[in-house]
Formats: structure tokens, C-alpha cells, sequence
């Protein structure tokens, strides 16, 4: 597992928050 992967990780959880956050 590379760095590539995981910042790929963190961006697809950073999104699915927001995406939670703009739906309160």
C-alpha cells in the first residue's frame, strides 16, 4: 500500500464528511 493510496483514502473520507455535513 503506497502513499497514493492512502492520500486517496483521506480524500474519499474527507468528501463522504462534507457530503454528511451539507446534508444537516
Amino acid at each position: 500500500m503506497g502513499i497514493h493510496e492512502i492520500e486517496n483514502a483521506c480524500i474519499w473520507v474527507i468528501e463522504m464528511f462534507f457530503r454528511d455535513a451539507a446534508s444537516i
